[in-house]
């Protein structure tokens, strides 16, 4: 049971962004990308998260891949020439749905812990199937650090299993803006054994006053959040979604928190 939480809570966000970073990896290209956020949370520690955005995606070219799978994934430097679409683009856009459903609960009075199970649904109707399913476990910190971990057996259908490990860390720098700097590290994301790690460093608050005693409590619609990111890749990340999606770039994210029901017996 979590303290401080009501019986049955259900909040969301919707947002904006220059570009959506995922696991040190640009999302879109150099375009503007709409979010949306539903989180349902109880009280003894069940929650479901939902998350959905437009984002491209690597197509198939109808052969084996160069990474040894079974499957034709591949969006490596080379994949346009073997692009087998009448298409200069080997990416196509879709939107992606994340659904995250687990359970949460406090270790003494500073740290907390979650197990979820996540489906991740990319399909579009005229591409080959990508949805894929993962295991998460989180553990916070207060609200200062958190450490991911995520493993997906059949990542995006191409046979090869993905490992995720990603760690965070949030520090006031004052009543109006955090610091926010993060590293993480993927393997079997863009190819059977291709590996990589990122790391990234920000600020994110509030344009509407104090952070810390702005809460629109008994309100819908709650504070406009800001938050500015510079992520920087290895290499190898580059045979996720392309060369210009790796490396060093920028996330620029507008989101307006909604409550939108609170049960307390």
């Amino acid at each position: 049971m979590i303290d401080g939480v009501a019986d049955f809570s259900a909040d969301a966000y919707v947002g904006l962004s220059y570009q959506y970073i995922y696991q040190g990896v640009a999302q879109r290209s150099d375009d503007a990308v709409a979010r949306l956020g539903l989180s349902l949370q109880q009280r003894d520690g069940w929650f479901l998260d939902t998350w959905g955005g437009r984002t491209d995606t690597s197509r198939y070219d109808g052969g084996s891949n160069e990474e040894g799978g079974t499957s034709n994934y591949y969006a490596g430097s080379d994949y346009a020439s073997r692009y087998s679409h009448d298409n200069d683009d080997p990416l196509s856009r879709q939107w992606e749905w994340d659904f995250n459903a687990g359970y949460s609960d406090a270790i003494g009075d500073q740290w907390q812990w979650a197990l979820s199970h996540a489906w991740i649904e990319r399909q579009q109707d005229d591409e080959p199937n990508q949805n894929y399913q993962e295991w998460r476990a989180n553990l916070f910190f207060r609200d200062s650090m958190s450490l991911l971990l995520s493993y997906s057996d059949d990542y995006r259908h191409t046979g090869w299993s993905a490992f995720t490990a990603e760690w965070g860390l949030l520090l006031p720098m004052g009543a109006y803006v955090d610091f926010d700097a993060g590293a993480g590290w993927v393997d079997g994301i863009g190819g059977r054994d291709n590996y990589y790690g990122y790391g990234w460093l920000g600020l994110s608050g509030e344009l509407t006053g104090d952070k810390r005693s702005s809460a629109a409590q008994g309100k819908i619609f709650g504070p406009l959040q800001w938050r500015v990111r510079c992520y920087h890749s290895g290499s190898a990340a580059d045979k996720v979604l392309g060369e210009d999606r790796a490396g060093t770039q920028w996330e620029i994210l507008f989101a307006i928190p909604l409550h939108l029901l609170s049960i307390s017996k």
